[in-house]
């Protein structure tokens, strides 16, 4: 089999204790560090362009990536979760402000249909006139799910309302979040 790198796959990886590859790291992103239980911290910084944001009720933006199983053996059997850290917006203004009457803008777990929200509702950004950062949103606690819902899935920007209209800017969406194999 050719070197991952030749695949096209990521080729970041972290080894634990035993020489054993745990964790590959998305090219987009990177590790940030490691916590003090020896998890891996990650990060990722995503563009989503007005077009995207026009048609994010229809088209989520997936911001996490999990890596092929045959490249990620530490979440072959599905029992991990994402835990969000921190997630920033940057909202860069063009030509005018978004109509977001009935639109939300949230980070969620998975699909709209599984309505786990990392965030509450972020949508008033897109309003402004003007250049803007939310840094460092708080994350919402997430009650108890099943395992459909609270295992194995990536985070996404969604818009589980109605589509934003009018609107010209783009968004530049940061997130640190850990990696936990359960």
């Amino acid at each position: 089999m050719a070197p991952a790198a030749e695949q096209g796959y990521p080729v970041d990886r972290l080894l634990d204790s035993n020489n054993v590859e745990c964790f590959v790291v998305p090219s987009y992103g990177g590790v940030v560090g490691v916590t003090a239980t020896g998890q891996p911290e990650f990060t990722a910084r995503v563009a989503v362009t007005s077009a995207q944001l026009l048609a994010l009720h229809t088209t989520p933006i997936q911001l996490t990536y999990i890596a092929p199983v045959p490249l990620y053996p530490a979440v072959a059997n599905n029992n991990w979760i994402i835990i969000p850290k921190s997630i920033s917006l940057h909202y860069l203004y063009a030509t005018a402000a978004y109509t977001t009457t009935g639109g939300t803008m949230r980070v969620s777990y998975g699909p709209v249909a599984n309505a786990v929200y990392a965030c509450a509702d972020q949508s008033a950004i897109l309003g402004g006139t003007a250049n803007a950062v939310l840094a460092n949103i708080a994350i919402s606690t997430i009650a108890s799910q099943t395992d459909a819902v609270g295992l194995a899935q990536n985070l996404y920007l969604v818009n589980p309302g109605t589509n934003f209209t009018v609107g010209g800017g783009s968004l530049v969406v940061g997130i640190t979040y850990n990696i936990i194999t359960l």
